[in-house]
């Protein structure tokens, strides 16, 4: 690059977003997220003791557990140059798994690559019994580790997608709670949301952020945009060859993650619960897959992308999930129901953003820029397409 920045990074505690159940509620800062500093990441902790008491069915758990009780996360407000502006809008467990997949240490955070599947305790480093929906105390924690830059392209590019509190008139970060039917689908049990270890109190979500301190460099900087939301598609007809959906245009897309998975009778009052997800690495052929999270195959069996109708990606769900594991250095554990279209491939030391999908012709001449593929047909099934999408690209 033509110029350099000094910085040096950092971890601060930021605050709480207090829990209410089925209930928007913002971060417990009068004036949202602090202006001080430029943000890498944000580092967010939930903690809760499910209790189940009572009754004499038990209910069925989640391919989601404990993230889905963050039906949706979003960081928005009105920026100095842009104006109104969503910067990011996913659903907890999606902030989850990509945490997970774009720092690679998703095997610290699963039993055996079972990574949205309940396994004790800490839902982590742990090989004790799953929660089941019997009568019982269960105590839980998870971390979402959140990257706002785009994931795995060369450090100096990374500082050029920060997010910029600094040039917002106002910016804050919400969520959508969940409640205890998020977690626990039918049966006839006693349900109760209450404080980690006790039998009392709420639900528990701390944050943190990982900061760049630029000094007086920062405002040398002016950081583009980053924006990342999904789409949710239903797939329940069989398809071959067809279209899915259109996908963004407009802007460089980094990449598009994919998730697939079957709704549970309790439904989200934001975004949507699964009760199962569908596709798993591990196994040569897509038919015979196994169980534990996952169907006994991806129903998107074949992932398409087209340009203008003309074809630039082609490969069935798991290779697929296998390639992607493998490059971002998680072997054959990807997490279940996930996939991952790249549009910048390379080793981290050599990636450029340079490399990503311009749309902005696409748009411009209202071109067709689409997901296609093949369905087998199933009831309640959707695939969410989770954007990533940088509004312009450094010029060297």
């Amino acid at each position: 690059m033509d110029k350099g920045f000094s910085f040096e990074l950092g971890k601060l505690r930021m605050g709480t977003v207090p829990f209410l159940a089925k209930n928007r509620q913002a971060l417990d800062l009068a004036q949202g997220i602090p202006k001080d500093y430029f943000i890498y990441a944000l580092e967010m902790r939930l903690s809760f003791r499910l209790g189940i008491t009572a009754g004499t069915t038990n209910g069925t758990i989640p391919a989601e557990f404990g993230q889905n009780l963050i039906e949706q996360m979003e960081i928005s407000g009105n920026h100095k140059v842009y104006g109104d502006l969503v910067r990011t809008r996913l659903q907890g467990g999606h902030v989850y798994a990509l945490g997970c997949i774009r720092d690679g240490f998703l095997h610290e955070r699963c039993n055996n690559g079972i990574q949205l599947n309940p396994i004790g305790t800490f839902n982590s480093n742990t090989q004790t019994a799953g929660i089941t929906g019997a009568v019982a105390n269960n105590d839980f924690v998870c971390t979402y580790l959140y990257q706002l830059p785009p994931p795995r392209v060369r450090p100096e590019e990374q500082l050029l997608y920060l997010l910029d509190p600094p040039y917002w008139n106002s910016l804050n970060l919400f969520i959508d709670w969940g409640d205890a039917t998020n977690l626990v689908f039918g049966g006839d049990r006693v349900l109760a949301l209450t404080n980690y270890g006790g039998a009392t109190g709420i639900p528990q979500l701390s944050i943190w952020r990982h900061i760049a301190k630029l000094k007086g460099d920062r405002y040398k900087l002016n950081p583009i945009p980053v924006k990342e939301t999904f789409l949710a598609i239903n797939t329940a007809v069989g398809q071959t060859d067809a279209l899915i959906t259109p996908l963004n245009v407009g802007n460089f897309v980094r990449s598009i993650n994919l998730l697939a998975g079957t709704l549970g009778a309790n439904l989200a009052k934001v975004g949507d619960n699964f009760q199962t997800v569908s596709g798993q690495t591990g196994s040569p052929p897509q038919s015979a897959l196994g169980a534990g999270g996952g169907n006994a195959a991806p129903f998107f069996s074949r992932v398409k992308v087209k340009k203008d109708d003309i074809l630039i990606r082609d490969i069935e769900f798991i290779p697929l999930q296998e390639w992607e594991g493998d490059s971002k250095q998680l072997g054959l554990i990807y997490p279940y129901g996930y996939n991952n279209i790249e549009f910048v491939e390379s080793t981290t030391d050599t990636n450029t953003v340079a490399i990503a999908m311009d749309t902005r012709q696409i748009a411009l001449q209202n071109l067709k820029f689409t997901l296609e593929g093949d369905i087998t047909a199933g009831a309640s099934q959707k695939i969410h397409v989770i954007h990533t999408e940088l509004a312009g690209i450094p010029v060297y």
